[in-house]
């Protein structure tokens, strides 16, 4: 998709759905302050109605530091008409601003309390949606953010014991117990086990009974064959070993039998599957025997036991989430990632349709900082908030409200943190082609580096065919970066071979050598 260099950002449109991608030092902050200021002036808002949201506490700190200092700029040169400032963005305001008086009477009530801007983290948005809407939430606003949550282990650990409590009864649940057993030891593996499902649920709804897959159907069956081939080896141990030995390859016949039949001494599954791979050797007898007569329907449903272990899993997860979902309304503390689950849940549920409208009235535009970094949650939010249509809060006469997202795809770092780039793709094709900008100009390195990586870089060095690498262009010139007296290369690059520890601690040597210089 065409995308058009962004130069001013009173080019941009001023509502709907915008995004800009920025290359590395091309000065997406003083973007971020500009179009902060240009919003207020235009459409009349005061600088709380203007959602700003970013990653870290430390670039909300540093976000309203600037945007501050931008207001107090454009303030002073609006007040002092003769001034000529130097910044190539205040010169454009100055001629851009219709009505100064209008402009310094919001600036200037702006400035009175900076704290008061609604620049946030995802994390702090979403703790103030909870807090101010409480009646729209599962929880009420009187909860507290914990750094780190043991009451899912807690909880974990309170659904194993009732598991094991429960199956221990039957045989049938003896076996259950020992499926989930091969699979989790103990509840710190199945806490492992289970937390990618519940990540999962947040979007997409856990529901074990919608799988294509008939558990109830496929455990009967595999049990039975199962039971069968335990009583027939209890009934003739000593012709099910006869028949091995005779059909067996003769050096191999007593490590088969060592490792084979104790497999099938007891219904329950061994917890270990390291034997499996040898279950094939059963086929090799050929004589009718009701152990080895239900061989090939054993192995059969032996291959598609994977289905059930997710199955298992699924159905662990959904029951593990809802004790977790409950306790966590009860105690009212709640993790980072709970802010972002249950604000989205209050937002996009069919029965607060007015939650959105109603944000949206508060926060008519929103600028989303390192949008590179969001994941299908909180795309989500924002895609309920500011819908692609642009439509207009129930009610209101003001002009539509837009969102801003500002970030680079090639700078998606924290998948780690649940950062998912394709979300950051489906972002971007919501946008219409005339409201994808780029910003180029590099105003953080020099002419030789930039250069250098653009050299390096081409359209196809990422995984996605959706990025691409727009070459950087120098927005300043910088003094040449030298050591020891002498121009440095922009960029260096060694080709290692570490066969051994001993050369590889020759090259870290190397390198803290090098970073030192």
């Amino acid at each position: 998709m065409p995308i058009q260099e962004l130069n001013s950002v009173f080019a941009l449109p001023s509502k709907g759905r915008v995004l800009i991608e920025a290359n590395a030092g091309t000065g997406k902050t003083y973007t971020i302050q500009g179009l902060f200021l240009r919003l207020m002036v235009e459409h009349g808002l005061r600088a709380d109605q203007i959602l700003v949201v970013t990653f870290t506490r430390m670039a909300t700190h540093e976000l309203r530091s600037r945007i501050t200092a931008r207001l107090q700029d454009a303030l002073d040169v609006l007040i002092h008409p003769d001034a000529q400032p130097d910044d190539p963005f205040l010169q454009e305001f100055t001629s851009w601003v219709v009505d100064r008086d209008s402009a310094v009477r919001r600036l200037r009530s702006a400035l009175q309390d900076s704290s008061q801007f609604s620049i946030f983290t995802i994390h702090g948005f979403c703790q103030n949606i909870l807090r101010d809407h409480p009646s729209h939430s599962e929880v009420g606003p009187e909860f507290e953010v914990i750094e780190s949550d043991s009451s899912l282990k807690e909880v974990i650990e309170d659904w194993w014991r009732s598991f094991h409590d429960r199956t221990a009864g039957s045989e049938a649940g003896v076996f259950e117990a020992s499926i989930l057993q091969r699979l989790a030891k103990n509840t710190t593996e199945l806490e492992k086990h289970v937390k990618p499902y519940l990540e999962l649920r947040s979007v997409a709804r856990l529901d074990p009974e919608s799988s294509a897959f008939d558990p109830a159907a496929y455990l009967e069956e595999f049990f039975q064959v199962r039971k069968d081939m335990v009583e027939a080896r209890k009934r003739d141990p000593d012709g099910v070993e006869a028949l091995m030995r005779k059909w067996g390859t003769a050096r191999h016949v007593d490590s088969r039998l060592r490792d084979l039949m104790p497999m099938f001494e007891t219904l329950a599954l061994p917890p270990s599957s390291d034997n499996e791979s040898k279950l094939k050797y059963l086929k090799d007898v050929k004589e009718a025997h009701p152990f080895y007569d239900a061989v090939p329907r054993y192995l059969s449903l032996f291959e598609e036991l994977g289905k059930y272990h997710s199955w298992l899993l699924l159905k662990t997860a959904t029951e593990i989430s809802e004790s977790y979902d409950s306790r966590r309304v009860r105690s009212r503390e709640l993790r980072y990632h709970d802010l972002l689950e249950l604000a989205r849940n209050s937002i996009c549920s069919s029965n607060n349709a007015g939650l959105a409208r109603s944000l949206r009235t508060v926060w008519p535009y929103a600028l989303v900082d390192e949008f590179q970094d969001t994941d299908p949650l909180q795309f989500e939010l924002f895609n309920t908030i500011y819908p692609e249509e642009g439509e207009p809060a129930a009610g209101s006469r003001a002009e539509p409200g837009g969102l801003f997202m500002i970030g680079d795809p090639k700078q998606s770092i924290y998948s780690f943190r649940g950062a998912d780039i394709f979300t950051y793709l489906t972002a971007r094709r919501s946008v219409s082609e005339a409201a994808l900008y780029t910003l180029r100009r590099n105003f953080r390195s020099r002419g030789t580096l930039i250069e250098a990586v653009n050299r390096l870089m081409h359209r196809d060095s990422f995984m996605s065919k959706s990025i691409e690498y727009a070459p950087s262009q120098m927005g300043k010139s910088l003094p040449p970066f030298t050591i020891d007296g002498l121009e440095a290369k922009p960029i260096r690059i060694t080709d290692v071979k570490m066969p051994d520890k001993a050369n590889k601690n020759k090259v870290l040597s190397h390198v803290r050598v090098e970073l030192a210089r």
